[in-house]
């Protein structure tokens, strides 16, 4: 009993202030421009309680969702052209509540983030408490004016990447920019191995969580409503659903698999793909998962185990050099990407991502096409697909194999399941993140000739 009551008052004693963990997180993120996915699961603890995990999610995100319509609001007041990064991350934060949180007042969110900069930035709590208090007072906020003018700052885009989508989908840029502003829905797709629609239903409905079923795939729902008593989560851990947009499943429906082929994932991880695979293919027999990085192997083969999935391959080496000792049929290339259609999920791509970076990004995914037409078996198809809306990583690449290897040729959709907005001038799927809820995703078939 003594041991029990000693571990629940560390616990207690070490549980942090939400917006100490908020702080921590976006200074993090600020200073080195690592993964914010990564950040926050470093900085939130699984003690962490439900409400102030959605308290900190939703500061974190939001701040980084909307950081140059923050700007622009810090430095219109500020007497400094540059503002060090742990007071601008202190300013961050009050300003999104002052803008955004309507919930709090603005007295409440300047108190609290003069409070905070106490503790973590103690010389600069005056300069913060004058900033903030000229915004509450005079804020720059999203109106259609705004919009219309500035559409960088309303959507919160760097210049380079607002003018990219504007040059390829012009009409589409408010809707695309839009609906990446926006708080993702939760989709998820129903494990076969482990339950079926009707069950799953009767889980939801008892347990009063609202939802609907996907239009093109039965077996993807996106709750509706959010789910308070972690029913989600337990459904989870049981096998019985995989977290995954159906933008996903399109691509695995593309691909086909059935009992008879044999299948290489040649970028696996996380694995949720592959999974889907397994399932078509009646077990996962004939499926092999490839992965440079070996805990995202085991990762997999964790997962595996609890859907039920049996009999899959797995190897750890690297996708651009990995030369198989047998012929696959299907190869299933869901490359590494810039993720730019997913930035509604993952609105750090946004601050992350460079120009730089974009060309290396769209040489590797090359190097790996290239390589992986060494492990196809006559007659094979490859699906190559990311999960980016930029013309870079996929028409260009595909144009360029397609140029220097006579002996493949581009198979183009036909299945009157797919709806025609989403079959692209190449004959493969183009996704944006305007549409369905769904993310971005690009796919398209590569058929060996011989």
């Amino acid at each position: 009993m003594f041991q029990i009551l000693l571990k629940k008052t560390l616990i207690h004693l070490s549980k942090k202030n939400p917006r100490d963990i908020i702080f921590d997180t976006l200074y993090a993120f600020f200073s080195d421009k690592k993964s914010l996915k990564i950040l926050i699961t470093k900085y939130i603890k699984d003690e962490t309680s439900y409400t102030d995990k959605a308290f900190i999610l939703n500061i974190v995100k939001g701040v980084v969702r909307d950081k140059r319509i923050l700007d622009e609001n810090i430095y219109q007041y500020s007497k400094f052209k540059k503002i060090d990064a742990r007071t601008l991350t202190l300013l961050y934060i009050g300003t999104y509540q002052l803008l955004f949180c309507d919930s709090v007042p603005d007295y409440a969110s300047i108190n609290t983030t003069v409070e905070l900069s106490k503790r973590k930035h103690k010389k600069s709590f005056n300069f913060i408490n004058a900033i903030l208090r000229k915004i509450s007072k005079s804020a720059l906020k999203k109106t259609d004016q705004l919009k219309t003018n500035r559409p960088e700052i309303y959507f919160s885009y760097p210049d380079w990447i607002l003018n990219k989508i504007r040059r390829l989908y012009d009409n589409k840029l408010y809707s695309i920019c839009e609906s990446s502003s926006n708080i993702p829905p939760i989709w998820i797709r129903i494990n076969a191995f482990k339950t079926n629609l009707a069950e799953l239903s009767q889980i939801l409905i008892k347990n009063n969580i609202s939802f609907s079923e996907d239009k093109l795939l039965s077996n993807y729902i996106k709750i509706d409503k959010f789910d308070s008593k972690n029913i989600i989560l337990d459904l989870i851990k049981k096998g019985f659903i995989y977290i995954q947009n159906p933008s996903s499943g399109l691509v695995v429906n593309l691909l086909s698999p059935s009992k008879n082929d044999t299948i290489l994932d040649a970028c696996s991880a996380p694995g949720g793909k592959a999974a889907f695979i397994a399932e078509l293919n009646g077990g996962g027999a004939n499926l092999t998962c490839l992965d440079i990085n070996k805990k995202r192997i085991n990762q997999i083969k964790s997962n595996f185990s609890i859907m039920g999935i049996k009999d899959t391959s797995f190897i750890c080496e690297d996708s651009i050099r990995f030369r198989a000792n047998k012929k696959y049929n299907k190869i299933l290339l869901d490359l590494p990407c810039s993720s730019s259609g997913t930035i509604r999920k993952n609105p750090d791509i946004k601050w992350t991502l460079s120009k730089n970076s974009l060309k290396n990004i769209q040489k590797t995914q090359y190097d790996i096409l290239n390589n992986m037409k060494n492990n196809l078996a006559k007659k094979g198809e490859i699906i190559y697909s990311t999960c980016s809306i930029f013309n870079d990583e996929n028409h260009k690449n595909i144009e360029r194999f397609i140029a220097e290897n006579d002996d493949f040729h581009i198979s183009k959709i036909n299945n009157k399941n797919i709806p025609e907005n989403f079959i692209n001038e190449l004959g493969g799927i183009t996704i944006l993140p305007d549409e369905n809820g769904y993310e971005g995703m690009f796919a398209i078939k590569i058929k060996k000739n011989v």
